[in-house]
């Protein structure tokens, strides 16, 4: 009777998987494994309508895939950054990560003209689960929009701090700038879209360390992908994704994958309630629990977003 007792046991994670569609402005789909799609709609206030919803439509083993359907009409800034986030893992030194294996496979489409990209955005910091101190950006498109730069030329465009770079198979141009708040990097590649990626994150940091200064020392301590959408209609649809923080020796021992638990989160606002670990807990415009479960503490990844840690 263990393999009838196993299949059902299959069969009610089969069903138990959220697939309905979330549209709340801070909504966070937990997909079991390890990592949560976020709703994060940040700068929704700066649209005159528009909405940006998500589900998943399946997952196996470590891949998660998902849809985003979203519009924006009115204002300039980006409005939301619909996300899969890495859960597993998080907060370790870079110097500590010797791999971060992905793989990204999507597609998109647009009605009329739109601006948004499609990205990995990151974030490091001097502590773990400390403030942003540099965030990283790895463009798969860049649709009518543009990196954060330092400085532009005289045609308005952009001026890259390093040109034609190889990595993970793909030529890329680097720009840095400042958000703001802190400093960002940004890899986009110097020609057409990337809908089919695989590679190693790492290989990104590596460069960075080696010459861009980013100091081996910091944390990585936010690792999402998905799409800063700005205006217009279209619809995101990530048929396979996957993304490991892998930590030990890449060479002579075994590299072993550090892991940590999921915990399903909450979206209630009531008085004295709490957010569970991995859950939102601050950041502009939020309006949710800050307070974190036993166990667990609300550290700020930018300033739009702040997660229980």
């Amino acid at each position: 009777m263990l393999f009838p007792l196993l299949a059902l046991a299959s069969l009610s994670l089969v069903f138990a998987l959220d697939t309905s569609s979330h549209c709340g402005q801070w909504d966070t789909i937990d997909t079991g494994i390890q990592y949560s799609i976020l709703l994060d709609q940040w700068g929704a206030s700066g649209a005159s309508s528009g909405v940006s919803c998500a589900s998943i439509t399946s997952v196996s083993g470590s891949s998660v895939a998902w849809v985003n359907n979203w519009t924006w009409t009115g204002g300039t800034g980006v409005k939301s950054f619909t996300n899969v986030q890495l859960n597993d893992g998080i907060n370790q030194q870079l110097s500590a990560i010797s791999s971060m294996p992905t793989t990204w496979t999507w597609s998109q489409t647009t009605t009329g003209t739109i601006v948004a990209d499609v990205a990995y955005d990151m974030f490091t910091s001097t502590s773990s689960g400390g403030s942003a101190a540099n965030e990283i950006m790895i463009w798969m498109a860049n649709i009518n929009a543009g990196p954060i730069s330092a400085s532009y030329g005289s045609d308005g465009q952009p001026v890259p701090v390093a040109s034609s770079i190889s990595i993970a198979g793909n030529t890329w141009n680097l720009y840095q700038g400042s958000n703001g708040a802190n400093n960002v990097f940004s890899f986009l590649p110097t020609s057409g879209q990337i809908t089919s990626f695989s590679g190693d994150i790492m290989d990104f940091y590596d460069y960075l360390v080696s010459n861009e200064g980013l100091s081996s020392s910091q944390y990585l301590t936010t690792a999402q992908a998905g799409t800063e959408a700005t205006s217009g209609t279209a619809v995101l649809t990530t048929t396979s994704f996957s993304l490991a923080i892998n930590t030990g020796s890449s060479s002579g021992g075994a590299t072993s994958s550090t892991s940590s638990t999921i915990t399903a989160t909450t979206s209630s606002s009531a008085s004295g309630a709490t957010q569970s670990k991995y859950g939102q807990c601050g950041g502009q415009g939020w309006t949710g629990p800050t307070a974190c479960a036993s166990g667990s503490t609300c550290t700020a990844s930018n300033e739009y977003y702040s997660q229980c840690t």
